[in-house]
């Protein structure tokens, strides 16, 4: 009998605690047994299983070849950029499935299962586009540009300081070794002459000369008075400058012996060369050697020629004649 109230007593504190939310009830029967009435759990809905979310890869992109024109053939390396496809993380959870045998225990409610949240879609980065760098440019050089030489410029002729003193005085002295057809003679002489610079290479001479015969014949003296050119064939600018030089005239004549004179004018032409030095600005030196031929113009006077020896010796008027003539001379210009 005790058993049976403990077992009322706990059945109504249970019906009057949670009447609502007893999953077992205890219906009292006084006139018959008291029993367990065991009822079902409620059926509880799986958990829907969300559908896998399918990302579709980005389209392949396509370059294409790229070809570099050079001006000199070289090979071509043709290489696709890297593409780097990388799907998306796709997280899918298994569905829960909670099965549980009945127990004969009591529980409180059963707790509503939130669902769970949507899986994340994690977009990936989008894909790094490389782009080709430009082909090289290959410039050609210019061509070389080859300009002509400049055109040689022809220096001014230069004259010199000294130059500028366009006449001149000089004087001289001769010895000449002269031959004609019956004998010979030498003579020394001196003279002056005057000097005109017509050009750098050009020089104008007028001189006159006293001629005095030396050696033991008979006595003779010669006047030449001479129109020159000097032709100088060096460098404008030499210290020491060579010549040539061609000169005419006329020559007065007197030879004395013992009953009379004869006297003569002669034609005289040189012909020659020689040496100039140049000291300073305004003095120069000469030396120069010149072949001398005369030729008489005029006849001797009856006497002279009516003589034909003189004691004993055959003797003969002045006849045409040649020699050779060596000069030492200075000229001052100014």
């Amino acid at each position: 009998m005790r058993p049976t109230l403990m077992t009322a007593l706990a059945c109504a504190s249970l019906l009057l605690g949670a009447a609502q939310t007893a999953e077992a009830q205890v219906f009292v029967r006084p006139w018959l047994r008291p029993r367990v009435i065991v009822m079902p759990r409620p059926w509880v809905r799986p958990v829907a299983v969300a559908p896998p979310v399918y990302v579709q890869p980005p389209a392949p992109v396509y370059y294409p070849p790229q070809t570099y024109y050079a001006p000199a053939p070289q090979p071509v390396y043709m290489q696709p950029p890297p593409v780097y496809v990388q799907p998306p993380p796709v997280y899918v959870q298994p569905p829960q499935v909670i099965v549980q045998p009945p127990q004969v225990v009591m529980q409180p409610a059963p707790e509503v299962q939130q669902m769970p949240p949507p899986p994340q879609v994690v977009q990936a980065p989008p894909m790094p586009v490389y782009q080709p760098a430009p082909p090289p440019v290959f410039q050609a050089p210019p061509p070389p540009v080859f300009q002509a030489p400049p055109p040689p410029v022809l220096a001014a002729p230069v004259v010199l300081p000294q130059w500028k003193a366009k006449f001149g005085v000089g004087f001289r002295f001769a010895a000449t070794v002269n031959t004609d057809e019956f004998t010979e003679f030498s003579q020394l002489g001196f003279g002056g002459e005057l000097l005109y610079r017509a050009h750098r290479r050009l020089i104008l001479e007028l001189g006159g000369e006293y001629q005095k015969r030396v050696d033991n014949g008979f006595a003779r003296y010669d006047v030449p008075v001479t129109l020159g050119l000097r032709i100088h064939i060096g460098a404008p600018d030499w210290v020491v400058s060579p010549y040539f030089v061609m000169a005419a005239g006329l020559a007065y004549s007197n030879l004395d012996f013992l009953r009379s004179h004869d006297v003569a004018w002669f034609a005289d032409g040189q012909l020659g060369g020689g040496l100039e030095v140049r000291l300073g600005k305004h003095v120069a030196l000469t030396a120069d050697l010149r072949g001398d031929a005369r030729r008489r113009l005029s006849k001797p006077d009856e006497a002279t020629a009516n003589t034909l020896s003189i004691d004993g010796k055959p003797f003969a008027p002045m006849q045409d004649s040649f020699g050779l003539q060596a000069r030492l001379g200075a000229a001052l210009y100014f």
